[in-house]
């Protein structure tokens, strides 16, 4: 499908980066990003298939900073990464991009956890068994996916050892 969407001899395409069912355009101009979405409807209508813009995200960038330009295609509007984020291959991509962004949201999940299990009735050591088969699963993948920085990383090592002290 990708090599369809090719112009002709002559004229420049703008990337395109396809695996499976998925394809990434990345042009310099959004005519260009505009034009390629419209050669890809009309491949895909010839295929009797249709496009579910619900599914997909758009991200535009003008001058190294975020704009909210959307894209449509089947007379449907693709949401950008600012109105709805996604998770591809278990990594949050929303606005902002940075891995420090990240890091503050897994403080914020180990903080909401640990207070979530301190209020719970059950005893000490139960509190202990919450923390390590429920909440440090759920932190340890976003530690690996993610380049956070040492500082908050510290801060949850240290609010949990304060938590673990008191539990045991």
């Amino acid at each position: 499908m990708v090599k369809g969407v090719e112009l002709g001899p002559g004229t420049s395409l703008p990337s395109l980066r396809a695996f499976m069912d998925d394809v990434a355009i990345v042009a310099p101009k959004a005519e260009e990003v505009e034009e390629v979405l419209c050669r890809l409807e009309h491949l895909i209508k010839q295929c009797k298939m249709r496009f579910k813009p619900v599914k997909r995200r758009s991200f535009s960038m003008r001058k190294r900073k975020v704009t909210p330009r959307s894209y449509m295609i089947g007379g449907e509007t693709i949401p950008t990464v600012l109105q709805q984020p996604v998770k591809s291959l278990g990594r949050m991509y929303s606005i902002p991009l940075t891995d420090r962004y990240q890091g503050k949201q897994v403080l914020r999940l180990v903080c909401d956890g640990l207070a979530r299990i301190d209020k719970c009735g059950l005893p000490g050591k139960y509190k202990a068994w919450c923390y390590q088969f429920g909440l440090l699963p759920r932190v340890l993948w976003p530690l690996h996916v993610y380049d956070i920085p040492l500082s908050p990383v510290e801060q949850m090592e240290q609010k949990v050892s304060v938590k673990l002290r008191k539990w045991l």
